[in-house]
């Protein structure tokens, strides 16, 4: 699957594929849950937590992981798409991702095509891997039918919790080596004591300094972070 590629066909269908993030990997995943969901052999996972937990960057790192090894996957946001139809046909796939399941859960036509998909992963025989994530837990999502909470809920779940500020800081670090430049501890930890919490936030600030630095041909430095969220203020 190229990482050029926004879209592809799978069976008839238009899906997702990954998202152009090269740091999406499981190297650059921070947080343990990631061990505890390479250590389950459940064919189905479901991960859940609130935004900026790392939900979409895990689910993306185990596709590329998977297409390392040679096992076909991809990788789906429910809240991108509009067709349900565009699930069919994945039972093909060693490797799926879903995400953002609560967007749609709650509608019958997407629930049907969900639980038709958890069905068809069930039947297999070829030990496949599909891994659902929300921001709540199963127990705590709305869907269309009790057949789809029934299955849901009996998944394999991992949690996924806010980053600390030191974990925040080594996302930072990661990002800016990444994108080829290198960011100093103390302007990491001013971002983020300084700044929007939110990881996506402070990423789209990291990327207004990577961009100033390359229009002013300079270093990036505490004062150079500085100065860009005095002109962002």
């Amino acid at each position: 699957m190229s990482e050029m590629s926004v879209v592809s066909m799978v069976g008839e269908q238009m899906v997702l594929h990954l998202p152009p993030h090269r740091r999406w990997t499981l190297e650059r995943f921070v947080g343990p849950v990631k061990d505890d969901v390479l250590a389950s052999g459940a064919s189905l996972r479901w991960l859940y937590g609130p935004s900026s937990t790392g939900k979409s960057h895990l689910l993306v790192g185990l596709c590329r992981d998977a297409e390392a090894r040679g096992v076909r996957s991809i990788y789906l946001d429910l809240a991108a798409l509009e067709d349900p139809a565009a699930l069919s046909s994945l039972n093909e796939i060693d490797v799926v991702a879903i995400d953002n399941v609560q967007a749609v859960a709650h509608l019958s036509d997407w629930a049907l095509a969900l639980y038709g998909l958890i069905n068809g992963f069930s039947q297999s025989a070829d030990q496949p891997r599909c891994y659902f994530a929300a921001t709540q837990a199963a127990f705590e999502t709305t869907f269309a039918t009790e057949d789809l909470a029934s299955r849901c809920r009996a998944m394999v779940s991992h949690s996924l919790t806010a980053l600390s500020d030191d974990q925040k800081r080594d996302v930072l670090l990661n990002m800016a080596e990444d994108e080829g430049f290198v960011l100093p501890e103390a302007a990491a930890k001013y971002l983020i004591e300084r700044s929007a919490r939110e990881l996506s936030q402070l990423a789209s600030v990291l990327a207004r300094v990577a961009e100033q630095s390359l229009r002013e041909k300079r270093k990036v430095t505490l004062p150079l972070v500085r100065q860009v969220l005095a002109d962002s203020a």
